[in-house]
């Protein structure tokens, strides 16, 4: 067995260790900073109406119009979205 180049390796493996943990730290810094709500709130609905209005309302969403998230990830038997519609529209 040739030992140069198993220390070779080892060296090379090492820094490319010391490399991905300065890219995940440097991605880690570079998070946008937390904006604070642009004043105090009394309760989460009076936030929720503030964001509604600064919105123009939101959009309206019909059982056709929401999103469909199928795929790997599934909320299992979600009757969520029956909630908010009257007679399924």
């Amino acid at each position: 067995m040739n030992t140069g180049t198993l220390l070779d390796r080892c060296a090379a493996a090492g820094v490319a260790v010391l490399l991905a943990g300065g890219a995940l730290a440097q991605a880690q810094r570079e998070l946008p900073p937390v904006e604070p709500p642009p004043r105090d709130f009394a309760t989460a609905e009076e936030h929720y109406e503030f964001l509604h209005e600064q919105a123009g309302g939101g959009t309206e969403h019909t059982m056709e119009t929401i999103p469909v998230w199928d795929g790997l990830w599934s909320s299992g038997n979600n009757t969520m979205p029956n909630i908010f519609f009257v007679d399924g529209t």
